[in-house]
């Protein structure tokens, strides 16, 4: 019975840290983030993949954000070919984890896309939103090969000191029994 006791709680403590690293591997974590003002009133956004973001304005027009030397939105036309293979979502999905409540999710959506651009070694998953005040916000989660080893020992780490505590748990428990 001991046994069973000290694996009870393994498999708990097992559990425990697969939630934690599927938490980070989702990127629960993540926060969202304004991106500077557009030159104009946005009307679409367009996903390229990463980098860069494509918008749209009223004025008919189309910019991407660059963020090398902060230089802010630039006017240039839509690439035709795509750098690397995306996936888009519009609308977006609002059960993803951007929009869970460990985020700081707005409420006050007018438009949104949510874009996965895929690398060798891993993948790049952004959402973009325009708020009622026109304003544009971007979530962002990078997941690298060298990110999932570091992340999968959540779950052993989680398994052993589930173990281990199985183990304290047990030892006490025969220790007050023979007093």
């Amino acid at each position: 019975m001991r046994v069973v006791k000290i694996i009870a709680i393994g498999v708990v403590g097992f559990f425990l840290g697969y939630c934690l690293w599927r938490f980070n591997y989702d990127g629960y974590s993540q926060k969202w983030e304004i991106l500077p003002a557009p030159p104009q009133e946005v009307s679409e956004l367009i996903p390229t993949g990463e980098p860069p973001l494509f918008i749209k304005t009223s004025g008919g027009n189309t910019y991407y954000l660059s963020y090398q030397y902060n230089e802010g939105w630039l006017q240039a036309t839509v690439p035709e070919d795509l750098m690397y293979p995306i996936e888009v979502t519009k609308p977006c999905d609002l059960w993803a984890p951007e929009f869970s409540p460990f985020s700081n999710a707005l409420e006050n959506i007018n438009d949104c896309v949510q874009e996965r651009t895929m690398y060798g070694d891993g993948s790049v998953k952004s959402t973009f939103i325009i708020d009622s005040n026109g304003n544009i916000w971007r979530w962002q989660h990078i997941v690298t090969a060298e990110d999932l080893l570091p992340l999968l020992c959540f779950p052993f780490l989680g398994l052993s000191a589930g173990l281990l505590a199985g183990f304290v748990f047990v030892r006490r428990k025969n220790a007050k029994q023979k007093e």
